[in-house]
């Protein structure tokens, strides 16, 4: 199936977007122009922008697959992921999902609805999934639905070691904003990370797994296997990702630049 793909102009990682949206578009009842729709909405941010919400949906739609569920929830649950973080500060507050809320019931039309095959009686299911994103409700809802957006949202850690670099280097700048530090992808890789895949897996009801929905569960990887394999890597290429962090490259150039200076480094 040929999808047709409006310029993306001024974003993080255009290629790798683009991709995202052909899963999208073509797994989903999402519309080409509510995709775009939410493109408005989105921030210019190191991580929390464009390509976050887009990753996050295919994720969700991966999961979904996974689960053998319909596509009309699949579309929900997407949908929520589309607008999760609009707008977003980049800087991580419990008011963003909350933020994000009112722009669905403020900018989201009925038509909007429409167009992907939802109604106006789901926009309730689309905030409560919404809200379920905020990082405290972690592993604090046993319904499908929440399980899936709650695994999307940090689904980068689960998807290979290349993935999760990228995500790790987008953070960083947003985590400075926060923090007033100079950016450090050795620290932030090295020490940090390990933190928090352990704070994850201490949210999950039985405190023994950092994925939520059995989707996930079988199709992510262990996010601290990945994270020892990232730590194989020299702190050089750390710093060589981030270097490449606003690169408009895909996912398979960022991969083979990784590797080959790996290769060099050893």
């Amino acid at each position: 199936m040929t999808v047709q793909i409006w310029p993306l102009i001024n974003l993080y990682k255009r290629k790798l977007n683009e991709e995202h949206i052909r899963v999208i578009l073509c797994k989903s009842n999402i519309h080409r122009d509510v995709l775009k729709k939410f493109m408005d909405f989105s921030s210019d941010n190191a991580y929390h922008n464009y390509g976050h919400t887009l990753g996050v949906m295919r994720t969700v739609i991966e999961i979904c697959l996974a689960q053998n569920l319909d596509k009309r929830l699949t579309t929900i649950i997407a949908f929520a992921a589309g607008i999760h973080d609009s707008p977003h500060p980049g800087i991580a507050t419990a008011a963003d999902e909350i933020r994000s809320t009112v722009t669905m019931f403020d900018c989201i039309t009925d038509g909007d609805l429409a167009l992907c095959g939802l109604t106006s009686a789901d926009r309730p299911l689309i905030r409560d999934l919404q809200i379920a994103t905020i990082f405290s409700n972690r592993g604090k809802y046993t319904d499908t639905a929440c399980c899936i957006i709650q695994d999307a949202d940090i689904g980068y850690m689960g998807k290979g070691k290349y993935i999760y670099l990228l995500a790790c280097i987008g953070l960083i700048d947003e985590f400075c904003r926060a923090t007033f530090k100079e950016p450090d992808p050795v620290d932030f890789i090295r020490v940090q990370q390990k933190g928090f895949i352990t704070s994850v897996i201490n949210m999950s009801p039985n405190k023994d797994s950092f994925f939520l929905s059995e989707g996930a569960k079988k199709i992510m990887a262990d996010p601290m296997q990945t994270l020892e394999e990232i730590l194989l890597w020299p702190d050089a290429i750390y710093w060589l990702a981030y270097d490449l962090r606003q690169a408009d490259i895909s996912l398979e150039q960022f991969i083979i630049t990784i590797d080959r200076q790996a290769e060099l480094l050893k």
